[in-house]
C-alpha cells in the first residue's frame, strides 16, 4: 500500500506540472480535459487514503497522533478540500456544461483561487511524503527535524499564496481579472453606443480584432462576429477559456486565455520554486543539522557506551557556544580524561606475593 501511495504521489506531481504547462502553452482542449479527469481521480484516491488512515488511527486510539504528529493534516489538506472545491466542480462543469451552483458562497472564494490556479499547488505538499521516506542521514532525529522544517516552509509558502488569493477575491480588490472584465464591459458599452454592431460588419470585425478580446458577438442566436472558426473553438477552447456578457439583446463572448496563460506560467514558477526550496533545504539544512547536532550526540553516546571508544567531539569555532558543543566540551575535557585514568587503573597489573619472593632472593 505504501509503495502504491508513493507511486501515485510521483504521478500527481507530474500531472500538476503538465496541467499548468498545458494551460501556459495553450495545448488543445482534449488534453486539458484529460488533466481534469486525472485531477479528480488523484484527489479521490488521496481522499480515500486519508479516510482509511484516519479511521484506522481512530480505531487504534491514535487519531490525534496521526493527524498532528504524522502529517495527517497534510494528507487532509491535499485531498478533501481539493476534491470538494476544485476537481469535482471542474469535472461537473465538464460533464454538464453548467457551473456548479450548489456550493453557494464557497465558490465565490474559490473563483480567484482557481483564477491563479493556486489550488493545484496544494498538491505539491504531497512531495513531503516522498521526502519523509528518503534516507539522507543515518539519524531518526535529523530525518524528523529536517522533514519538519521543510514541511513548515513549503506549507507557509503555499498557504500564504492561497490566503492572498482568497483575500483579493473576498474583498473585491482590484486585480488583473477584475480589470480585464471591466475592460470588456467598456468595450461592449462602446459598441452598443457606437452603432457599429448593425451598421458595418467589416468595421466591427476590424475593431474587435484590434481593440477587444471578443471571440463571438451574437444577436438572437445569429453570429455578427466570430474571431475563429467553430472547429478551432472545438479544439482549443473549453469552459474556462471564455467569459460572457450580455446587454441590449446582444451576447458577447470574450477570451480568457490571456489570463489563463499568465496564471499557468505563474503556477509553473511556484512549482519550480517549491521544488528548489525543498532541494536546497535537503542539501544545506539537513547536513548542517546532522553535522552540528546528531554527529556530536552519536560520538558522545558511543564514548559513554563503548569502553574502547575515546574519540573527541570536534567543536567548530563558530558554534562553540551552542548548547550541544558546551556539553561536548565537558565530554572532551572532563569525561574522556576520567575514562582514560579509570582505564589505566583497570589495566595496571596486580602485585602478588611471588613478586616479593623474587625480590628477596635477588
Amino acid at each position: 500500500m505504501e509503495n502504491l501511495v508513493m507511486a501515485v504521489i510521483f504521478l500527481v506531481l507530474v500531472q500538476t506540472f503538465l496541467s499548468d504547462l498545458a494551460v501556459a502553452a495553450d495545448w488543445p482542449w482534449s488534453f486539458r480535459q484529460l488533466m481534469i479527469w486525472t485531477a479528480f481521480a488523484f484527489d479521490l484516491f488521496f481522499t480515500l487514503e486519508f479516510l482509511i488512515r484516519f479511521f484506522s488511527a481512530l480505531y487504534r486510539g491514535e487519531g490525534a497522533k496521526y493527524f498532528f504528529y504524522r502529517q495527517g493534516w497534510v494528507d487532509f489538506i491535499v485531498s478533501v478540500p481539493l476534491l470538494l472545491f476544485s476537481s469535482t466542480p471542474e469535472l461537473f462543469t465538464l460533464l454538464t456544461g453548467t457551473v456548479v451552483g450548489g456550493f453557494g458562497g464557497v465558490l465565490n472564494i474559490l473563483k480567484v483561487v482557481k483564477s491563479i490556479r493556486i489550488a493545484r499547488m496544494l498538491r505539491l505538499l504531497r512531495i513531503l511524503k516522498i521526502f519523509k521516506h528518503i534516507k539522507y542521514a543515518d539519524s531518526v532525529m535529523a530525518q524528523r527535524h529536517s522533514s519538519r522544517i521543510i514541511t513548515t516552509v513549503v506549507t507557509s509558502i503555499i498557504l500564504a499564496l492561497t490566503l492572498m488569493s482568497f483575500t483579493a477575491s473576498f474583498f473585491y480588490l482590484n486585480d488583473l481579472a477584475g480589470n480585464y472584465e471591466k475592460d470588456q464591459k467598456e468595450n461592449m458599452l462602446y459598441l452598443l453606443a457606437d452603432g457599429r454592431l448593425e451598421a458595418d460588419h467589416g468595421k466591427l470585425a476590424e475593431f474587435c480584432e484590434t481593440q477587444t478580446d471578443f471571440l463571438i458577438i451574437k444577436k438572437e442566436g445569429r453570429d455578427l462576429y466570430s474571431r475563429y472558426s467553430q472547429d478551432y473553438y472545438n479544439e482549443y477552447y473549453g469552459f474556462s477559456d471564455y467569459g460572457y456578457l450580455s446587454a441590449g439583446g446582444y451576447g458577447f463572448y470574450y477570451d480568457l486565455k490571456p489570463l489563463n496563460v499568465s496564471d499557468g506560467w505563474a503556477s509553473l514558477v511556484v512549482f519550480v520554486e517549491i521544488i528548489l526550496v525543498i532541494l536546497i533545504l535537503m542539501v544545506t539544512y539537513s547536513p548542517h543539522f546532522a553535522i552540528n547536532v546528531t554527529d556530536p550526540i552519536n560520538i558522545m553516546t558511543k564514548g559513554l557506551n563503548e569502553e574502547a571508544y575515546n574519540l573527541e567531539v570536534s567543536i567548530p569555532e563558530n558554534y562553540k557556544d551552542d548548547d550541544i558543543f558546551r556539553l561536548a566540551r565537558s565530554f572532551n575535557n572532563e569525561y574522556l580524561p576520567l575514562k582514560a585514568r579509570n582505564g589505566e587503573k583497570e589495566n595496571r597489573p596486580a602485585l602478588d606475593l611471588s613478586d616479593l619472593d623474587d625480590l628477596f632472593k635477588n
